[in-house]
């Protein structure tokens, strides 16, 4: 058995339990179960989760998220192909405290950004260090202080076309669990990006900044193909 937690914006904290059952030399196993009950809660609160086949006879289940310092009592069973059940074991750990041991959640690192194509931004960072029950990224920008969430990528590649010429951005990433709980913001990016107008001498509309082609450039000449 495993836990780790992540404290919210409120100070709650809420765990991640990874429970563990191993069948080895038992005849006729089709799939193994797991029952996690949280007896803290009024009334006690139950989830059941289908066992994930690790190979070696291993098997294993997540729970959560669960309120950290919530007393758990974990129980397995198998069963065969006819879903016929076998006695019911308890988690010799029992009961079990749901606590902080790692942080789950951890901020993403490498933040990076560069002018994209046009008139966008590509930021992009090295994935977090997440929890079985991570969920997606937000994003934080720099032109109202990291506060407000401008994109909640699955990705850790994000490209922002809301963007005006001539200003400067900078970026912070934090990643969030199925509880919608968020991790720390990460650092801001290194580097302040300034988005400018590309000129160039290619055919363009000017609405990025591009040289229009003067009429008389283009030419064109017809063919008889019959």
């Amino acid at each position: 058995m495993s836990n780790n937690a992540k404290a919210s914006d409120d100070g709650v904290s809420f765990a991640s339990i990874r429970t563990r059952a191993n069948v080895t030399g038992k005849a006729n196993v089709h799939d193994v179960w797991f029952r996690c009950r949280n007896t803290t809660t009024t009334p006690d609160e139950e989830f059941v989760a289908k066992g994930i086949d690790e190979g070696g006879g291993d098997w294993r289940a997540d729970f959560g998220p669960i309120k950290s310092g919530s007393s758990i009592e974990l129980y397995a069973w198998s069963e065969d192909e006819l879903n016929t059940r076998s006695a019911e074991v308890a988690c010799a750990e029992n009961p079990i405290t749901a606590a902080s041991v790692t942080d789950g959640t951890t901020a993403p690192t490498s933040i990076g950004a560069i002018q994209a194509t046009g008139k966008s931004i590509r930021v992009g960072w090295l994935p977090a260090n997440v929890d079985p029950y991570f969920l997606r990224y937000r994003v934080y920008r720099s032109d109202d202080s990291y506060t407000a969430i401008i994109a909640e990528p699955d990705s850790n590649v994000y490209i922002d076309q809301n963007v005006s010429y001539g200003s400067s951005y900078s970026y912070k990433i934090s990643a969030v669990n199925k509880a919608l709980v968020p991790g720390s913001q990460s650092t801001a990016t290194s580097n302040s990006v300034t988005v400018q107008k590309v000129v160039g001498a290619d055919i363009g509309d000017g609405e990025v900044g591009t040289t229009n082609v003067a009429n008389t450039a283009i030419t064109g000449r017809y063919y008889n193909t019959r």
